[in-house]
């Protein structure tokens, strides 16, 4: 199991978000050979985790599910020209 990490709360307090370690999914263009590999993983709180995969010990970035959506929106958009 991923160590525990920190999200905001409303309020503003800090509380730990349990990142299973089979709940993880790499990421589709992630290869053996390419040095890019993400691994994604929905939180209970309502936040998406991404981590490296070659790397898991460093831990997790979490984002609000709005500010993933729209990552993901952007680079889908720059790669089909829109």
């Amino acid at each position: 199991m991923t160590e525990p990490r920190a999200q905001n709360a409303p309020g503003g307090e800090i509380r730990p978000v349990s990142l299973l370690a089979h709940s993880w999914r790499k990421s589709s263009y992630s290869s053996d050979g390419s040095g890019n590999c993400v691994e994604t993983q929905p939180t209970g709180g309502g936040h998406m985790a991404i981590r490296d995969s070659k790397n898991r010990p460093l831990g997790a970035h979490l984002f609000t599910r709005a500010a993933w959506q729209t990552f993901v929106s952007e680079v889908r958009d720059s790669r089909t020209g829109r």
